[in-house]
Parts: structure tokens; C-alpha cells; sequence
């Protein structure tokens, strides 16, 4: 197949603005409340065009004692990506996936994104010019990530709590007093920190990318028909339940994010009712410093291991019985078993199914007789002595890291009405934005993380009231 996407965010804001004068406690000071309440529709637009549909069965011992006809498996990637589920197969539970989805609809949420509270003094003021200080106070009210969805809305900033500072500069270029035009240059850095919250995020397995959409087997102690390998017995055996590795690795975390850094300058002219503005931004966001709480997660409740493409049944005549088969070496893209790029040779196919490329591979024996590889078969087929079972300690954090790095380019419109009890306005503008590449950031250095920053293009249009 191939897939493509189409990433579209949507979003609506309806903006409270409140503003208190404080000159009477500290000159030059004022405090401005920001209550956004926002409705976000996040979308992927995934298209996927398979060129060659699936036409093999699963054969017998490589899921379940029995073969698996193509009719009961996924005959798409979007299937499998958006948590579908497989008809009842005998023998085996298949857990559809449940985190990191790829949702085939869009998606919504409604929330307010934060209240942010910002404290002004205004310490410099010249006949042409003026210097602000500023104090940042956001106290988190929007969403938290839940992990279930790879492209989630999320309104807010992940539910942080910010503080942080800013230093603003405004300068008058030029001013006519007949036209009543001024032409303005602006220039503000922002520097915040956020404080730890909590999330569920998915990550990879440690020198596996992607190997969340791997599948994984679970193993039990309960050990049945004195499975051996080479006369060693075998600590666990396959329990007939696989699941895809994102239903073990998306953890409880906490998140904390020492520097976010955000500088903007603009040109401005302001003439009678309108407003013009032309404008360039950059934003960066140090990595995230992440720590696993969830004590009691899934890879140790129970034993899991991965699959790759590891024969997990032998036979004696038409019996079948469950190995202890895993294969740690085994990527997204390939097991070791069989070919990189498949093969429909006999021959090849049929020493493949021998398990020769698993873990710790040894001559597989049940109730004291060898196993072969397919029913009646005559080729003895090998089990993991032992098995590799995956562990906390094998979640790559960095694969789930995470950093922001952009440069945009805006340009806005306004035009204000004068009325006796409150002033309309409206106002358009466009932004283009300029993500990076997966590299460290230039300012606050992130040798692992990635940058998720988006390259984007927005339009927004914007109409409101001020009240006297």
C-alpha cells in the first residue's frame, strides 16, 4: 500500500480580554486577563492505495494450530491504524490497537484553553519609544493528551501550568498628525517555563523505530506438555493473545518543559480606524523531561515478547502445541525467518518455518517428542530457550520526545468602529509557518528529540467588541 496524509487543523475562538488599571498601587502598571475558549478539529486525511491485495493464508503454526484464511484478517493498513477489530479466530485473541490510532475522521474538542494572566510595567517611556516588562501567568484549563489518537486535538498546552517573562520594546517610527498615521516597530521576547503535567503518550521499543505498530506475544509460566529445547525445559510458553507493542508502551507520564522561548518583531501602521501589520516570529521549545509513573503498567502485570515472524506452534501428527518462540531482532519493516523481501520458494519457505532466526533457537521437544513445523511434517521446528520478554527498560523515552522549533511569517488587518458604549471591530490575517527538520534546535540544544512543529500555512478572520 501507499499512504499519504494530509495533516488540517480547524479551530474557533471565541476570546474574553479583560484589562485592570493598577496605576494607583504601582505607577505604569496594569493586568490583563486572556480567557480563549476554543473548539479544535484536528484531521489526518489519510488516503491509502493498496496496490497489491493480501491473497495467503496464515499458514497452520503461525498464529494458531490451524490455518488462518486471508478472509479473516485485515484487508487494509487503515484498518489495522484505526483500532479495527478481526472476526473471532479460534484459538487466538487479537487486541485491536488502542493507542496511537491514525482516526480515518476528524476530530474534535471544545474546551477553555487556559486563563492566562499577564502583569505589565511599563518602566521606560520616551517621547518615541517605550520598554515593558511583563509577568506570564497561565493556569491550565484546556485538554490533556490521552495518547489513544497519534494526530489528537489538543486545545491549550497540554494542561501545564506557565509562568514566564517578556520584555517588550515599541518604537515610533513616524508620525502625522493631519492624516492621524503612525508607523510603528514592535519587538517582544518571551521566555516561560513549563511545569510538570500528566499524560499518556506512546513511544518505540529502544533501536526499533515505528515498533509501536509491531505485534507482541504473551507468554505464560504456566509451562504445558513438558516443552523442552534441547532437553531444557522451557520458563514460558505462548498464551494464543498478541497485541500490538502501543497497547504496552503508552504509559502515564509526567512532562516538564524548562525553556519555551518565543521572539516576535512586526512593522506596524495605524491610520484613523485601520490597522496594518507585517511581522515575522521564531519559537522554540526545549526537549521535554519525561518520567514514567505509571508503576503498574502492562509489561509487568504480564509476560510479553515480541513476535516478528516466529512460528509459535509445533505439531506431533495433527497436534499442536505452543512454543516459547520470540524474536527481539525482529524491525517493523522485516522478521528474521523469512526474507527481507519474501519469497513464494518452497524450499526457503519451509526452512524458515524451522525458527532458525529466533531467540536462543533450540530443537524443539513436547511430551518427550520432537515438534515439527507443520502438521504431519518431517522437519523438527526449534523454540526460544529462553525466550527474550520485553521489560520497561526496553521503552525508548526518546522516541516519544519531543521539541518545537518554527519561523513565521504573518501579516493582519483591522479596522475598529467608535460607538458610544463599545467599540466593533474586525480583522483578518494569514501566517506562514516553518517547521524544521528532526534535528537538534539551534538555541536549546536537543540532541534526541523531534521536532513536531508543523510546516503550515493558516488564515484566520476575527470580529469582536471592546467595552469602555
Amino acid at each position: 500500500s501507499i499512504i499519504s496524509f494530509r495533516p488540517r487543523v480547524d479551530s474557533i475562538l471565541f476570546h474574553l480580554h479583560g484589562y485592570v488599571n493598577t496605576e494607583k498601587l504601582i505607577n505604569n502598571t496594569y493586568i490583563e486577563i486572556h480567557l480563549p475558549l476554543e473548539r479544535a478539529t484536528w484531521d489526518m486525511h489519510i488516503d491509502e492505495y493498496v496496490q497489491q491485495h493480501g491473497e495467503n493464508d496464515h499458514a497452520a503454526g503461525y498464529f494458531t494450530p490451524q490455518t488462518i484464511s486471508r478472509d479473516n484478517l485485515f484487508c487494509s493498513f487503515k484498518q489495522f491504524i484505526n483500532g479495527g477489530s478481526l472476526e473471532k479466530i479460534d484459538n487466538l485473541m487479537f487486541v485491536p490497537l488502542k493507542h496511537a490510532k491514525i482516526s480515518c475522521e476528524s476530530l474534535h474538542k471544545t474546551r477553555l484553553a487556559n486563563v492566562n494572566i499577564t502583569g505589565f510595567w511599563q518602566f521606560l517611556e520616551r517621547t518615541h519609544a517605550t520598554l515593558t516588562a511583563e509577568l506570564n501567568w497561565a493556569i491550565p484549563t484546556g485538554s490533556e493528551p490521552e495518547g489513544e489518537y497519534l494526530f489528537e486535538p489538543i486545545v491549550g498546552n497540554g494542561k501545564h501550568t506557565e509562568l514566564g517573562i517578556a520584555l517588550t520594546s515599541n518604537v515610533r517610527l513616524s508620525h502625522n498628525e493631519e492624516k492621524d498615521r503612525t508607523f510603528v516597530w514592535f519587538a517582544r521576547a518571551h521566555l516561560t517555563h513549563l511545569f510538570d503535567a500528566q499524560e499518556h503518550r506512546s513511544f518505540d521499543l529502544k533501536n526499533k523505530p515505528n515498533s509501536r505498530y509491531m505485534l507482541a506475544q504473551q507468554l505464560t509460566d504456566d509451562v504445558q506438555n513438558n516443552l523442552q529445547g534441547n532437553n531444557i525445559e522451557a520458563k514460558k510458553q505462548f498464551n494464543a493473545i498478541v497485541t500490538p507493542i502501543a497497547n504496552l508502551t503508552t504509559p502515564k507520564i509526567n512532562v516538564a518543559v524548562k525553556a519555551q522561548f518565543d521572539f516576535s518583531t512586526y512593522f506596524g501602521l495605524y491610520q484613523e480606524d485601520n490597522q496594518w501589520i507585517f511581522g515575522y516570529r521564531y519559537r522554540t521549545r526545549s526537549c521535554d523531561d519525561i518520567c514514567i509513573i505509571d508503576k503498574c503498567d502492562e509489561l509487568q502485570k504480564h509476560c510479553w515478547a515480541l513476535k516478528g515472524d516466529a512460528q509459535l506452534y509445533g505439531f506431533i501428527n495433527d497436534d499442536a502445541f505452543a512454543l516459547s518462540a520470540t524474536q527481539q531482532n525482529a524491525t517493523i519493516n522485516y522478521g528474521k525467518n523469512f526474507p527481507r523481501n519474501g519469497t513464494t520458494d518452497d524450499e526457503i519457505i519451509a526452512t524458515a518455518q524451522q525458527n532458525n532466526k529466533i531467540d536462543n533457537p533450540q530443537p524443539a521437544t513436547a511430551n518427550n517428542q520432537p515438534l515439527m513445523t507443520q502438521p504431519n511434517g518431517d522437519e523438527q521446528i526449534n523454540t526460544s530457550i529462553q525466550p527474550r520478554i520485553l521489560t520497561r527498560y526496553d521503552i525508548d523515552l526518546d522516541s516519544g520526545q519531543t521539541t518545537e522549533t518554527t519561523h513565521t511569517i504573518f501579516a493582519y488587518f483591522q479596522h475598529n468602529w467608535h460607538r458610544k458604549h463599545a467599540d466593533p471591530l474586525v480583522a483578518i490575517g494569514a501566517e506562514l509557518i516553518l517547521g524544521r527538520e528532526g534535528k537538534k534546535t539551534a538555541l536549546l540544544e536537543c540532541n534526541n528529540c523531534l521536532n513536531t512543529a508543523l510546516s503550515s500555512w493558516h488564515f484566520y478572520a476575527k470580529a469582536g467588541f471592546a467595552f469602555n
